[in-house]
């Protein structure tokens, strides 16, 4: 045993009989008078091959050290691999047989049935970031033993090599995750809720700008170290989001003092827990809840703590002056005696319209709506209604009496779309009645509600694609003239269409998520029916110039 390397079996008493008998061989062919030149050739003492005549139709497994490599296991504790090989030195098929690594008699991988060919050798790797509880087996002092065919399964001549073990110490290095905000963002700590520009460092427009909680997720540890996969979580306002809710910047090789940022729109906080009041907020991150990642040091991975929520906008209480033309303005109408739950300065519509916009954009090739701005962000106007819910659920139409109401205190341009969110859910012989679009004096009013029941979760939670629904119903769509219209009289199913249950506009039993923009284009979006109304045409819509 050298420097903690052992080699078992006979290798040695093998060359001293091999030389032993080309020798003998040599000698006799001299003595008859025969060139004295081997009739074999020479063994490769390297490769331990044996003469031919003593393996014929026999396979020989034996542990191999492949050339740059010093042992026959080789590890690397920077990229978390170990190698292992070896090599058949018969003249038989090796098949059927298994690979077995372990560390202090523990298996710690198994290869089986690694078919291998007369005179072949076969190299194989084990990534620890693959199985991070191997880490366990090997990680420390540890004598690591490679053994070849340990079932006995294959026929050999020589079994005395089949096995190899080294014993030091392992220090394989592991990544570690912690709370931490981007080195060049201007974060207070690991946790922020702010728009696109504190979050990202990336100064949009008003529409498109937003407003996230998030939280920086720092890689310490060596460069290879991989940290993958992760699952995340954050609980605020008594509500816990998930990994699948965040979008995130995410790159499975991460280096050293990488931060990943993961970002959920501020209104997925508001309509989950609590209502989402300004102030204070109590939040408990928890990076790789599920463990899946081997670190370092597992205690530095939750993080409880307070996050302040500033108002996005000052309070506007009327429409701001504006250049004119078509524009969509923001509404957020609170009935009287309900809580106002501050969606227009806590960032909740601002991060509805980006997402939004988002969703639109990557459908369109890049055209939003055209949002109603002032000082470069959403000129969104508060209304505290003069009726209470439960007045206006006294109305069949709810909605029609705040329609009128807006337009009296001044929401009347009929330049103008109206999106309007309002706290207040009615529910419809059939299904929840989550939008809806109407119209008084020819102006326009979209319609999103949403509601509290008794657990504080929001109904009505899918907001972006609501509205953005009934919008696309003020802007013309669905007509009559349409491939796939649908429509039953005096029912909020007019105007659909019913091809496609994954379709934006689409109105049925069957069911969908929305995730297409008219599909096929033959109903309401860049179709080619002579005469019928084309949403793409629609003057609240961005042209590809005005991008």
């Amino acid at each position: 045993m050298i420097n903690g390397l052992r080699f078992r079996g006979s290798g040695i008493r093998l060359f001293a009989a091999l030389a032993a008998t080309a020798w003998l061989l040599a000698s006799a062919a001299g003595c008859q008078g025969i060139s004295p030149e081997p009739e074999f050739p020479t063994p490769d003492p390297h490769a331990l091959i044996p003469p031919p005549q003593l393996v014929t139709g026999t396979a020989d497994l034996s542990v191999w050290v492949p050339d740059g490599w010093t042992a026959p296991i080789v590890f690397d504790e920077a990229s978390l691999e170990i190698s292992v090989a070896w090599a058949n030195r018969g003249s038989a098929m090796a098949e059927n047989y298994s690979i077995v690594l372990t560390s202090d008699g523990n298996l710690v991988y198994r290869w089986d049935k690694p078919l291998l060919a007369p005179g072949s050798e076969r190299v194989e790797v084990i990534s620890l970031n693959d199985f991070p509880d191997l880490y366990l087996l090997v990680q420390g002092r540890h004598e690591l033993e490679l053994i070849i065919d340990p079932d006995a399964v294959v026929p050999e001549l020589d079994r005395e090599n089949n096995s190899f073990s080294l014993t030091r110490e392992f220090n394989f290095q592991l990544p570690d995750l912690r709370p931490g905000p981007p080195a060049a963002a201007n974060w207070p700590g690991p946790v922020v809720i702010g728009d696109s520009g504190l979050v990202y460092g990336r100064f949009d427009g008003g529409a498109d700008r937003g407003y996230y909680l998030a939280f920086g997720v720092a890689f310490h540890g060596d460069g290879k170290a991989q940290a993958w996969p992760q699952q995340h979580s954050i609980e605020m306002n008594d509500y816990q989001i998930n990994q699948w809710e965040f979008y995130y910047d995410l790159d499975s090789a991460l280096s050293l003092g990488d931060v990943q940022v993961h970002a959920v729109p501020i209104w997925k906080v508001a309509v989950g827990g609590q209502p989402l009041i300004l102030g204070d907020q109590r939040f408990k991150l928890i990076i790789d809840e599920s463990n899946a990642v081997f670190e370092s040091d597992e205690r530095n991975n939750t993080l409880a703590g307070v996050v302040r929520l500033t108002p996005s906008r000052a309070r506007a209480f009327r429409d701001e002056p504006d250049a004119g033309g078509a524009t969509v303005h923001p509404v957020y109408a609170v009935p009287a005696g309900a809580l106002d739950e501050q969606w227009d300065i806590n960032g909740a519509i601002e991060s509805i319209v980006a997402d939004l916009q988002t969703w639109l954009r990557e459908r369109t090739g890049g055209r939003g709506i055209v949002w109603d701005e002032a000082d470069g962000s959403l000129d969104i106007t508060f209304i505290r209604l003069e009726r209470s819910e439960a007045n206006l659920a006294g109305f069949p139409n709810s909605w029609e009496p705040v329609a009128e109401e807006l337009y009296r205190r001044g929401l009347n341009d009929p330049n103008k779309v109206y999106a309007v969110w309002l706290p207040s859910v009615r529910e419809g012989s059939d299904t929840l009645i989550c939008g809806v679009q109407t119209e008084y004096n020819s102006v326009s009013f979209s319609f999103s509600f949403f509601k509290r029941t008794d657990g504080n979760a929001n109904i009505c939670v899918e907001q972006p694609v609501t509205m953005l629904h009934e919008l696309f119903h003020a802007f013309g769509a669905v007509a009559p003239c349409a491939a796939n219209y649908v429509s039953e009289d005096e029912s909020l199913r007019s105007a659909h269409v019913d091809d496609d249950p994954n379709d934006l506009m689409y109105s049925g039993d069957r069911f969908g998520i929305p995730i297409e923009l008219d599909n096929g284009h033959d109903d309401y979006f860049e179709h080619d029916i002579p005469g019928c109304v084309d949403t793409a045409d629609s003057p609240y819509l961005e042209s590809l110039s005005r991008r």
